[in-house]
């Protein structure tokens, strides 16, 4: 085996041990209706209808295949996104070769990066996540292969690349990108050699096919479901909210720690991100600006851009899984110009690393834990509901967990319905709210008045806090006392709010409380238990 080979067996090894505890985690969040919606539909229905808005057939159907051998079992499931995470991490070490040049230690500085990087906790412990990794699968092969198809003028390659491409639409829309990419990296490319009149027309020739791909995609899509790709969100968020997203972004990628100790004093004062945004965006346009005339750099800098917009409107760590590999490129290359060929001492070099290799695996191991947590909690409701509840009676629950630190249990209920489902044991449940926790065992306390078909139920502690479903199409919208949220389930008023502003104690009118026979429950202290 080469020097390289065994450099990258070395990387595969330490990702692969480092993400190896998502074996042991059990469901969370939509990997519940994902996987029953999989198991519950043809082939012919996972390619011609949607998922909630999203179009992700090959996503569905892996799913699908993996549910005849793993049925209920999470740990095949976890499997198969670790196997493809450390796959990827192959093809961003082949990138960085490619970009950053086979000499030197920038390119193994870059995949180790991104293999290590907490950013794609989410993507990767998450079976959900599996839209990033397969995703990412085939956006890299796509831009691999682009990249080749320029260097050896080859059909073949040009035609594996945009399959890729194609491919890569159907596990997820971010893939969108690719044409654009593809565009602006052939113009930085022919540039080396050529004027820019010429570039841009060489670049424009070896890419349009992918527009065309794309806008083919566009109109299948329209064909099919009457209406072109669409924001699950009914709304259009304010210009300062994009603008605080990308401080996110930035955040997440740069400073890859657990930041929950920091949102409660974030989230009443979120001008903060947004001036933290402004200053950033200025720090990257400066440093742009000096770097110009580096061509890896700029390459690095189109991907994160590029492959950025079309998320900007929302924000979770999920959405850098493909924007992390142009940071991966640019520290990459950065390490290599000031760390490794800069003229300083073999142990500063070394301390740089280890500093900052160390600071991954802090924030990885953070976010397992997180994780480890959350899927402890979805696995201890799913289990309450199934011996409390009987299969042929009605329930009320008043709460469900939504999220700990940042990790989602259920999300919002459907997903817990689901779960009840995908393990057989289906129930009639009427769920109220869910609640957003950092610290899971404060207590609830419930004022229940049936004559008055009222549920008051207040959080204590300060450090937790409820949401609605209703909060996914208003997701920016700050709640005040007093407001009235209709659902199916009945109605949900606010009454009173904590020091972050958000609901701490709301007032439940569920429509099956006429019915005396109906129990109530709620989830308390890390378990279920009866109310009434």
């Amino acid at each position: 085996m080469s020097r390289s080979g065994r450099r990258i067996l070395w990387i595969i090894c330490g990702t692969a041990v480092s993400f190896a505890p998502a074996l042991f985690f059990s469901f969370v969040s939509d990997d519940f209706t994902l996987i029953e919606t999989a198991r519950t539909s043809s082939i012919k229905t996972l390619f011609s209808s949607e998922s909630w808005v999203y179009y992700r057939p090959l996503l569905l159907l892996s799913y699908a295949i993996e549910h005849t051998f793993w049925k209920a079992s999470p740990a095949g499931y976890h499997a198969t996104n670790v196997v493809l995470h450390v796959f990827n991490t192959v093809l961003v070490c082949i990138l960085a070769r490619r970009i950053l040049g086979k000499q030197g230690a920038s390119w193994i500085f870059a995949g180790i990066l991104f293999g290590l990087t907490p950013v794609h906790a989410s993507s990767v412990l998450w079976i959900c996540g599996r839209t990033d990794l397969l995703c990412g699968t085939f956006y890299l092969i796509s831009l691999l292969t682009f990249l080749f198809y320029l260097k050896k003028r080859r059909s073949l390659l040009q035609l594996v690349s945009i399959f890729s491409f194609i491919v890569a639409l159907l596990c997820k829309e971010m893939a969108v990108s690719i044409p654009l990419l593809c565009f602006i990296w052939a113009i930085i490319l022919f540039a080396k050699e050529d004027n820019f009149k010429n570039s841009l027309a060489k670049a424009l020739k070896s890419s349009w096919i992918y527009f065309v791909g794309l806008t083919l995609y566009f109109i299948a899509r329209y064909l099919l479901f009457g209406h072109l790709p669409k924001s699950p969100f009914q709304a259009t968020p304010p210009l300062g909210d994009f603008l605080t997203n990308i401080g996110r972004y930035g955040v997440g990628l740069i400073f890859p720690l657990d930041l929950e100790v920091i949102k409660p004093f974030l989230r009443p004062h979120p001008n903060l991100l947004l001036v933290a945004s402004l200053v950033g965006i200025g720090i990257f346009l400066v440093l742009l600006r000096f770097m110009h005339s580096r061509r890896p750099f700029v390459l690095a800098s189109m991907w994160i851009g590029i492959t950025l917009l079309p998320v900007l409107k929302f924000s979770g760590p999920w959405y850098l899984y493909i924007p992390s590999v142009g940071v991966a490129l640019g520290l990459g290359y950065l390490s290599g110009t000031f760390v490794w060929e800069g003229n300083i001492a073999w142990i500063h070099r070394w301390l740089v690393v280890t500093i900052l290799l160390g600071v991954h695996l802090l924030g990885l191991a953070q976010i397992e834990h997180n994780t480890m947590i959350a899927s402890g909690m979805s696995e201890q409701v799913l289990s309450d509901l199934i011996q409390y509840v009987p299969a042929s009676k009605k329930a009320i629950l008043i709460n469900s967990p939504a999220q700990y630190r940042g990790v989602p249990v259920f999300g919002e209920k459907g997903n817990l319905l689901r779960g009840l489902q995908l393990l057989g044991h289906p129930r009639q449940l009427q769920v109220l709210t869910s609640v957003r926790y950092a610290a899971p065992k404060e207590a609830i306390r419930i004022v229940f008045n049936r004559a008055e078909r009222r549920i008051t139920a207040s959080l204590e502690g300060g450090h937790n806090f409820f949401q609605f479903d209703t909060d996914m199409i208003r997701f920016w919208v700050r709640p005040h006392p007093g407001d009235v949220y209709q659902t199916p389930d009945g109605a949900i008023e606010v009454a009173d709010l904590n020091a972050m502003g958000r609901p701490s104690s709301v007032v439940l009118q569920p429509t099956w409380l006429e019915d005396t026979s109906i129990p109530v429950l709620a989830y308390s202290e890390c378990q279920i238990s009866f109310i009434k």
